[in-house]
């Protein structure tokens, strides 16, 4: 929209509240009906929608991408993605239910995998899916040989619990068959 194109009766204010400028103003129109977006060289966005002149948008940016009442939805923590993506293929992750709750909120939502991360060392990997809480043991119980256990639960950037678990997880050098 041409800043010759505004007058001060239009719903939209033609200058910037924050900086008294007048902001550049593009328009997107779909199945939602039709939105503008000023962007003012402060920074400063704001959002008008048409059908609903009155409406003041706390996020401009979501009203003119989603349109008036939508909300982006909340994402989904990394390790609710990481159990959910390896149980699809090519992983097909067997994970096993663990009935003790878990060491940071003891909730009883955690699951078990093993697998070789690399020859001769096994892994047994502990996720709680309500805190994110990862647990990596690396042993060669053959050799009566044990690493102590990593926990941990920052996930960007990941601690080097969450950095084991995704590689047994996701690059493992074999998978060990849970019992029926």
């Amino acid at each position: 929209m041409e800043r010759d194109e505004l007058d001060d009766d239009r719903p939209m204010s033609v200058r910037c509240a924050q900086c008294g400028e007048c902001p550049e103003w593009e328009s997107l129109s779909d199945g939602y009906g039709e939105r503008w977006l000023g962007v003012c060289r402060c920074g400063r966005m704001q959002a008008f929608l048409p059908d609903q002149p009155a409406v003041e948008s706390k996020d401009a940016l979501a009203a003119f991408l989603l349109g008036a009442g939508r909300e982006i939805s909340a994402p989904t923590p990394a390790w609710i993605r990481l159990f959910m993506r390896s149980l699809e293929q090519p992983w097909n992750t067997r994970w096993r239910y663990s009935p003790e709750p878990c060491g940071a909120c003891a909730e009883r939502v955690c699951f078990v995998l093993q697998v070789c991360p690399r020859p001769y060392w096994l892994a047994t990997c502990r996720l709680c899916l309500a805190c994110g809480r990862a647990t990596t043991a690396y042993s060669q119980p053959w050799q009566n040989l044990h690493e102590l256990a990593v926990s941990g639960s920052v996930w960007a950037p990941p601690c080097l619990a969450v950095q084991r678990l995704r590689n047994c997880v996701f690059r493992p050098f074999a998978r060990l068959e849970a019992p029926n």
